[in-house]
């Protein structure tokens, strides 16, 4: 493990000196400065474990290191002391702004400790500076900033694992819903909506219409070209169908080889005229990329209608009508 990184800022070079030797002397890595721009040279060269800010290291200015020489005022007084606005500036900058900071100052404790814990100092030492006071308290910034990392670290690890877990349990609803095959809707998932839709049709006095779609002797067709065949033959009438739909109606797999199509705000007689361009569509595509063809029967009805209430009321009225259009010689639509 590297020993922490303390950056001393204080513009009384004997103090730097001072400073810097002892911390030094018990294991720290040191930097010393002595503030303006050459503080902010050194927190972008590489962020502190430890800032230890005089107040009245200067905000502007060039600053320098241990070698400079202090440079008295032109008018023979002190600069005025503008530590606070370098706390101020530090702790704006998102860079920095976790740095724990330890004011030292010679003014009023009281004074010292508003201004700069409102700042967002993390602590204050009061000159002339108590040398186990200082380590102590520089012990305890370090071990509350290294708690404060771990902290960090293991929140960002639940963090990770709530995303993932919120990411997993979508995927899974995801599946739960669809249809593994086609990758439309599955039974569950259109029973759900097509009540959902029901209920918005009774609220805004509306008309959902649903078709019940099924492939024509898709057994035989099965038995003549097999499995892997009907499959294709599935996928690419759900693609039709998909494709053909507005975004707020619903397409699923009913089961086997049938369909259902949810036309919300949907009148009977322009579902009917929806239904017979699907028909004629599959009707006229060659499916599996070997010229297999099939056709379609279709039946339909909307809600609301006499005796029809539920969902399962919709579908029975739906599959009825289906099988009038199969009984009637199929690749037909029927109400």
């Amino acid at each position: 493990m590297t020993n922490p990184y303390i950056l001393i800022a204080d513009d009384d070079l004997t103090t730097l000196k001072t400073t810097a030797w002892l911390l030094k002397a018990e294991g720290y890595a040191v930097t010393a400065t002595r503030g303006g721009e050459a503080l902010f040279e050194q927190l972008e060269q590489k962020v502190p474990d430890l800032l230890l800010l005089d107040v009245t290291v200067p905000l502007h200015g060039q600053g320098g290191g241990l070698a400079d020489k202090a440079v008295p005022a032109t008018n023979g007084t002190q600069p005025e002391p503008d530590g606070y606005e370098t706390l101020a500036r530090i702790k704006s900058d998102d860079r920095w702004r976790d740095v724990p900071v330890l004011m030292v100052s010679g003014a009023s404790a009281e004074e010292t400790a508003a201004a700069s814990l409102r700042l967002g100092a993390a602590d204050v030492v009061r000159k002339p500076v108590r040398v186990r006071e200082l380590l102590a308290r520089i012990q305890a910034q370090l071990r509350a900033q290294e708690a404060l990392t771990r902290t960090r670290a293991a929140l960002r690890v639940t963090e990770d694992a709530l995303r993932r877990a919120r990411d997993d349990n979508a995927r899974l609803e995801v599946l739960a819903l669809t249809d593994p095959l086609t990758q439309v809707l599955n039974r569950r998932a259109l029973t759900q909506r097509l009540s959902a839709e029901l209920d918005r049709a009774r609220r805004y006095n509306s008309v959902v219409t649903l078709l019940m779609l099924d492939i024509d002797f898709f057994k035989d067709v099965n038995d003549a070209y097999g499995h892997l065949a009907g499959d294709a033959i599935l996928q690419e009438t759900a693609s039709i169908l998909t494709r053909a739909v507005r975004s707020v109606d619903i397409v699923a797999r009913y089961g086997g080889e049938e369909f259902a199509v949810v036309l919300p705000e949907t009148t009977e007689s322009g579902a009917v005229a929806f239904a017979e361009r699907l028909r004629e569509r599959i009707a006229g595509q060659p499916f599996n990329n070997s010229g297999i063809r099939v056709t379609a029967s279709i039946g339909v009805a909307a809600f609301p209608a006499p005796l029809v209430d539920t969902a399962e009321d919709l579908f029975a009225r739906a599959d009825a009508a289906l099988y009038r259009a199969k009984a009637d010689g199929r690749n037909r639509v029927r109400t």
